[in-house]
């Protein structure tokens, strides 16, 4: 992998808050280490200094929820649905506390931080002061409709965080706009770098959190309502509230597990509610397909790739030029590694990713525009969204999970439930709500229409049915006796299909023709010895790095 697409990848794994701390035990900074929640066995209500009562009662079973080996850090930010429903369950501190939510806002100058919300920024929910019991607490559930939020210009879509203020002042919550006005003395976030305490070389934690597992998209949040060097007593139930409809943020986006090869790509999957990169394909033979299969950094590397006579050139096998057998046409050059290019690429050498044009090393996606659905990768045209996994009511949408249930759609869109999936509500086109169109179009403006309009498929290939295929009448060598055209290699969504004629007289089609100036990646790949390429090969496809957008309306 490049440095620039590694480079890329950290910051968006910066960006969706992965943490590194996942369940079990969580310390405080201090000399030494403290694990927390703090807990006082010897007090058997929900009242103070036990949260762990308090989630055996929200949970109805004390084996669900172990509230130390089971508190979380992660995740920060969280992905709501259209409809929270915030619930207090006790208040063990002394001091005023409110508690509500805030939009997670990037830093515009540099996408790995995050900025502060401000006071005016924090929408709260819940007012509470002096120790309260859940018994007193009971009942007082708040509901929030972020659809309402949104067509006031306060949710802004994307993810939310949540905050608590604490405060010996006086504080209160305005019922209109439920801004938090008065003296926010104390301000804790769930993204800890926000917090007071925290520094780039500690964090300081003012909030643990639980999934729960009897209940459906609901978290537990345990707040100590005072920074550090304070009394702060790291019981986590100076407020403790669950939100329910809300998931957890990040997951089923493509990530870089710091392997090399096809080791790096992954995808972030939330497991108990930690954000973890998950590598999506093991280590396998290295095979000519412009991808360092075997993860030692090294790209179509090794002996034997191609047969006698062939050099594996960007995936694909083609006659070896300057033997005496396969002459480059007479715009070409013979490179040092055998293969016809332009003259002015002859002596040029390009990265993984790039290929030479003019003289010049350029992005491998240069000039391709993929048919509707597909991204371009390293010079192909694949899939984004195969192997990614939505939770319930997302889906997949240029390879991000997505839903616009709570969040504005653009001009001329209307949020629908989408044709193919109706638990699931896409932005789609005015019109397009109850078109239902044939495999290998979409709806666009009320029409169906062509995948492949406005494509523009990598040289050698056609657009079909929505694919970019081979071209039967695409790039030919001259000269020699001539080649057999290997099989090519057609990976669409879920299938693969076989296809190329033999070479004669001097020519070969299909795959073995003159080299083409993108790097195809597998979308028209010959295979060596007329072999099939496995089932990993359909999942490599959904591993490919980096982000394209696409025309909308699936």
């Amino acid at each position: 992998m490049s440095g620039f697409k590694r480079a890329f990848w950290g910051l968006l794994t910066a960006t969706l808050s992965l943490s590194p701390a996942a369940s079990a035990i969580i310390l405080q900074p201090t000399p030494g280490g403290m694990q927390v929640p703090i807990i006082d066995a010897g007090v058997a209500s929900c009242t103070d200094k036990n949260v762990e009562v308090c989630l055996d009662q929200q949970e109805g079973d004390p084996a669900l929820i172990d509230a130390k080996a089971d508190a979380l850090v992660a995740p920060e930010t969280f992905q709501p649905t259209c409809q929270l429903t915030f619930t207090p369950i006790v208040k063990g501190g002394a001091i005023a506390d409110v508690f509500g939510w805030y939009n997670v806002k990037q830093d515009p100058t540099d996408p790995t931080k995050f900025i502060k919300p401000t006071q005016a920024e924090l929408y709260g929910m819940f007012y509470a002061t002096g120790f309260q019991t859940s018994a007193q607490l009971a009942g007082k559930s708040v509901v929030l409709d972020l659809g309402v939020e949104a067509a006031a210009g306060r949710y802004k879509g994307g993810q939310i965080g949540f905050f608590l203020v604490a405060t010996d002042g006086a504080i209160a919550i305005n019922p209109t706009t439920h801004a938090v006005t008065g003296d926010a003395k104390f301000q804790f976030f769930t993204q800890h770098a926000l917090n007071v305490g925290s520094t780039a070389n500690q964090t300081f934690y003012n909030v643990l959190t639980w999934e729960s597992v009897a209940k459906k998209n609901t978290f537990y949040f345990g707040w100590e309502d005072l920074p550090p060097n304070t009394a702060i007593d790291n019981d986590f139930d100076d407020f403790l509230f669950s939100v329910s409809g809300v998931q957890c943020g990040g997951g089923g986006q493509p990530c870089d597990t710091g392997s090399m090869g096809v080791c790096a790509a992954g995808v972030l999957q939330c497991k108990k509610s930690v954000i973890t990169c998950v590598q999506t394909l093991a280590a396998t033979d290295e095979t000519c397909n412009a991808l360092d299969d075997d993860c030692d950094g090294a790209v179509d590397n090794g002996d034997a790739l191609c047969k006698a006579n062939e050099v594996c050139n960007r995936g694909v096998c083609v006659p070896r030029c300057g033997t005496g057998e396969f002459r480059c046409p007479p715009s070409t050059a013979c490179n040092a590694d055998g293969v016809c290019v332009d003259p002015t690429c002859k002596d040029v050498a390009c990265p993984t990713g790039k290929v030479c044009a003019a003289g010049e090393c350029v992005d491998s996606c240069t000039g391709i525009v993929c048919p509707h659905g597909r991204a371009c990768r390293n010079g192909g045209c694949v899939d984004p969204c195969v192997g990614i996994e939505c939770d319930d009511g997302f889906a997949c949408v240029d390879g991000i999970c997505t839903s616009c249930d709570c969040s504005a759609c653009a001009d001329g869109e209307v949020c629908h439930a989408a044709p193919a999936l109706p638990s699931v509500k896409l932005c789609l086109d005015s019109g397009c709500e109850t078109q239902t169109c044939a495999a290998g179009t979409h709806c666009a403006l009320g029409s169906c229409v062509d995948d492949c309009d406005g494509a523009t498929c990598p040289q050698g290939q056609l657009c079909s049915g929505g694919e970019c295929v081979a071209d039967p009448n695409g790039p030919m060598g001259t000269g020699g006796t001539g080649a057999t055209g290997g099989d090519v290699v057609v990976i669409t969504a879920g299938t693969l299909s076989f296809g190329g004629t033999p070479g004669s007289g001097g020519k070969t089609s299909g795959g073995n023709g003159a080299p083409v100036t993108t790097d195809q990646k597998s979308c028209n790949c010959s295979v060596p010895g007329g072999g099939k390429l496995g089932g990993s090969a359909m999942l490599l496809l959904a591993a490919m790095l980096g982000l394209s957008r696409r025309r909308r309306n699936a």
